[in-house]
């Protein structure tokens, strides 16, 4: 069965491909599509993708998920039969899918999904599992607190024994993205000039800060550091360069202090503690031991440390707390998917093209915790 099933996982970032019971998704592409600035209202002039991020200069770019939410169905439309046609080489047709949601995905937004997957591109059959979920299921976990940071929103979900506690659930308007454009904000305040949009500012510098930033583990520490002491290059494909020293963690500080980019809300590890005391006594001790991180965000050098001492901070001094940072974490959503849809139990929770024409969305199977 697992040669049928394509493992689908939408992220604000990036979308990852691939066939269920492999061990990393055979293709990752930009979930970005680019209109050409003089004829943005031409919506069959279109590139995806990487093809976007190269023509960047000439071309508006737009994300379709924002927040972890789809908001833009046509061009999702146009990542996804892209990933199917040119990446993937696949017909849809012909294969089941497992597609990844974010558990705040609310029905409107699912329902969509299944809708598009059958109706447009006539699916064989699907079906939409939690991302943190199959995150904590690719580290061999059934038990622990999901931490996830992606390019445009981070979320903590506890999960106990499979199932996901809703109650403890948060989230954070705060990614990748946030970052890179705050590392613009503090490049041109240094002197460089950058064009102040959101979404030209992450094409432009997310490969800046994930080579070159960090997080530190003491910010009040490390900004009395000289400059020189920090100092690292980079150059542009176009052969400009710049020179970073304390942007490098300063852009990343955001995620434990919201409030330097004027988001009134906790940092990181204060929602992760929020997140365990909301759950039963009886379980926090075991989701202080598997904190599990997931998402690109968390591959920044410092993150895992810069969380465990905020939350061991928090919590009482007896408890020992424990930082799962596995190495594909960045699409460690995907791992899960591809383990979960390899196996007995996905077959029994598909819901078929013939079952969506008959019943529509009726009769979704549903996995408690999972799906």
């Amino acid at each position: 069965m697992s040669s049928s099933v394509i493992v689908l996982d939408n992220g604000s970032g990036s979308c990852k491909g691939g066939f269920a019971g492999e061990d990393k998704p055979s293709a990752i592409i930009p979930t970005i599509v680019g209109y050409p600035k003089d004829e943005s209202d031409k919506k069959e002039a279109s590139f995806i993708g990487e093809d976007a991020l190269h023509k960047r200069e000439g071309l508006s770019l737009k994300y379709p998920i924002h927040r972890g939410i789809v908001d833009d169905w046509d061009d999702m439309e146009k990542v996804w039969d892209f990933m199917f046609t040119s990446a993937l080489k696949v017909d849809p047709k012909e294969n089941t899918f497992l597609v990844t949601g974010s558990a705040e995905d609310n029905t409107k937004n699912r329902n969509k999904m299944y809708e598009i997957l059958f109706e447009k591109f006539q699916v064989a059959g699907m079906q939409i599992a939690v991302d943190a979920v199959l995150s904590l299921w690719a580290s061999g976990r059934k038990t622990g607190i999901v931490c996830s940071c992606g390019d445009s929103l981070s979320h903590v979900v506890p999960i106990y024994e499979g199932v996901l506690l809703s109650e403890g659930m948060t989230s954070l308007n705060l990614g990748g993205r946030d970052l890179d454009s705050c590392l613009a904000q503090l490049l041109t305040e240094k002197g460089y000039s950058f064009i102040p949009t959101e979404e030209y500012a992450s094409a432009l510098l997310k490969d800046v800060r994930e080579k070159h930033s960090y997080v530190s583990l003491d910010f009040e520490k490390d900004m009395t550091l000289s400059d020189s002491s920090l100092e690292q290059n980079y150059t542009f494909s176009d052969g400009k360069k710049i020179v970073l020293d304390k942007e490098r963690f300063r852009c990343t500080e955001p995620l434990f202090e919201p409030e330097l980019i004027g988001i009134e809300t906790p940092g990181l590890h204060d929602l992760v503690y929020s997140s365990i005391m909301k759950c039963d006594m009886d379980v926090r001790k075991d989701l202080y031991h598997n904190v599990v991180l997931a998402g690109g965000v968390t591959l920044t050098p410092g993150f895992g440390d810069r969380l465990k001492n905020g939350l061991a901070s928090l919590a009482p001094p007896s408890i020992k707390i424990q930082i799962s940072a596995p190495p594909d974490r960045a699409f460690s959503a995907w791992v899960g998917g591809s383990i979960l849809a390899a196996s007995d139990a996905f077959s029994n929770q598909i819901l078929s093209l013939q079952q969506y024409k008959e019943s529509g969305l009726d009769n979704i199977p549903l996995f408690s915790g999972i799906f």
